[in-house]
Formats: C-alpha cells, sequence, structure tokens
C-alpha cells in the first residue's frame, strides 16, 4: 500500500505521500501537502456542517466511506488516511482524488472546475458540464486525436505571474464507462475497474508531461439538446459567464462551511473578466468521434 514518501505533482500541489499513485506524476519539488496513515477520532470538534459522511469545521475537512477510509484534511497542509480493514487501495485511492484533492486545491485559493482540459497547441480549451455531459468521452476522442489531456474531469484554475489564468495538470488517466469504450471499439477486458463498486474503467495516459500548466484560452460547457439539429455555441457575457463558472465548480457546495464562499467569488469573477466562456448544445444523437472532430476545427481558429 505504501512507497517511500515519493512527492508527486497535481493540480498545482505538490504532495508528498506514503500511499502510491500510478496516475500521477512524480517531482523533486518540495511538498505543499503531506499524506500518512493515521487514527483519529471519528467525531471532529467545533463541526459547524456534519452529515452521515462528512463533518467540517473552518480547518478540518473529515470524510467517512464505510468500509474504505476515513480521510482527515488539517489546514492547508496535511491528509491523515485511517484506511478501515481490508480496505481496497484503488478505492482509497479514487475517494482521494475524486473528494479530498478538490478540497486541498479549495484551501490553496484555486478553483477546481468540473471539467475536461485538452492542451490545443499551447492553448487549453475546458470542457465542462454536469456528470453525463460527455466531458470524459470527449477528451477520449482528442487524445485518440494526438492531443494532451491535462485532466478529464476535474481541471485546476490558477494564475501565472502576469495575472492570467492556468490550468494544472491533473492525474495520468480517463475515467470511461463501458459504453464509452465499445463506441470506440476498446476491448473492456484491456482496461482495469476504477474502483471495486463503481462500473468505470482506467484508461491511463502513459505519456509524460513536461510542463505543469498552461495557459487557458476559453472554456465550453456542454448540454445535449434533443431539439438540435446542429451544434449550436454560445457566448456567455457578464454575470452569465461568472455564474455558470460558480455553478461549474467542483465541490462547490462545502465552501461556506470551508470559510471559503467570498475567495471563490473572488476567484471566479477575476477567471470570468479575463477567459471567454461558452455554452455548447449538441444534437443527442451526435456520435462522439463527429463531435471531437468539430470542436478540433473551432479550437484551431482560436
Amino acid at each position: 500500500m505504501t512507497d517511500s514518501n515519493v512527492v508527486y505533482y497535481s493540480n498545482g500541489l505538490y504532495i508528498k505521500s506514503v500511499l502510491h499513485f500510478p496516475e500521477l506524476q512524480t517531482s523533486t519539488n518540495a511538498p505543499d501537502v503531506s499524506i500518512t496513515f493515521g487514527k483519529f477520532p471519528d467525531v471532529l470538534k467545533e463541526a459547524n456542517y456534519s452529515d452521515n459522511f462528512q463533518q467540517i469545521n473552518l480547518q478540518e475537512y473529515q470524510l467517512n466511506m464505510p468500509s474504505i477510509a476515513k480521510f482527515l484534511v488539517k489546514n492547508t497542509n496535511e491528509v491523515i488516511i485511517d484506511a478501515y480493514p481490508n480496505a481496497d487501495v484503488a478505492d482509497i485511492r479514487m475517494y482521494f482524488l475524486a473528494s479530498i484533492l478538490p478540497v486541498l486545491v479549495h484551501k490553496h485559493n484555486l478553483l477546481p472546475l468540473h471539467s475536461c482540459s485538452i492542451n490545443i497547441n499551447g492553448n487549453v480549451f475546458l470542457i465542462g458540464g454536469v456528470s453525463g455531459a460527455g466531458k470524459s468521452t470527449f477528451a477520449l476522442g482528442m487524445h485518440r486525436k494526438g492531443y494532451d489531456i491535462l485532466n478529464d474531469d476535474v481541471s485546476t484554475i490558477g494564475f501565472d505571474e502576469t495575472d492570467n489564468p492556468i490550468a494544472y495538470i491533473g492525474y495520468r488517466q480517463i475515467k470511461l464507462l463501458t459504453e464509452s469504450l465499445e463506441n470506440y471499439g476498446y476491448e473492456l477486458t484491456d482496461f482495469e475497474k476504477l474502483n471495486t463498486e463503481i462500473t468505470k474503467f482506467r484508461f491511463p495516459l502513459q505519456d509524460e508531461i513536461s510542463h505543469n500548466s498552461l495557459p487557458i484560452k476559453a472554456v465550453f460547457l456542454l448540454e445535449h439538446d434533443p431539439q438540435k439539429e446542429v451544434v449550436d455555441i454560445q457566448e456567455l457575457k457578464g454575470l452569465e459567464s461568472f455564474l455558470q463558472l460558480t455553478k461549474n465548480t467542483f465541490r462547490v457546495e462545502l465552501l461556506r462551511e470551508l470559510g471559503l464562499k467570498k475567495n471563490h467569488f473572488d476567484l471566479c469573477s477575476k477567471i470570468a473578466q479575463k477567459i471567454k466562456v461558452f455554452k455548447v448544445s449538441r444534437p443527442q444523437n451526435m456520435r462522439p468521434e463527429e463531435f471531437s472532430t468539430h470542436m478540433e476545427k473551432l479550437f484551431l481558429t482560436f
């Protein structure tokens, strides 16, 4: 389950971990966050929110996934994992990447947007939308065309030294449903399941990416529209652009209890002023390859 405290890089953070992450690139940089195994109380002190799975106060976030692990995020730089007996390592990794890493991203004043991110000739295009909108299938289509995929589900936005928005690389895999793999002619037996419960498969991205971040060119938010016969793209202006960024922020429901609502407001306002945001309506029955080709042509015109 463990390695020798390797430092990994993902979503703008350097993470020193005793848990091995084959999805992440390694680094020699000093860590921003450390992951250790340990024990901690079931009840979080001074919690201002709690439900069956989560407890939150201004400094800490605790997640309990029965039969898998409890996770405790302390401040901005420490994660303790208390694994249940016989827990599957793949499950622990998945819940850290899907649920704990976005909390750390928020705590480091970065914005996790529910989107995949594609590198087109040195610029990043973010493709967002609700679960089921087709982000990961689109990412696979662009990967097959030879483009780098920085993230397939959650893309982290920060700012460079000139205060322009940038996207950071995430974990080196695409999470795909059976239908998505079969639509592209892949055999399911060639891929491992993402975890023991969810029927998604891990499509590894083997190539190493030399850059940790790239400038963002635009954000496109996907939706299916059974009334459309062709792809329709509309630029969102002003307040609507800001609202869509807030709506598509990953784990946005946690920000009030974490004391990060104002920070989130400021980040979304700043990003909306600096990059264009579009709504993309596409026909319900449009084939993934056809949609990828259509969007590729659009990206290359920017």
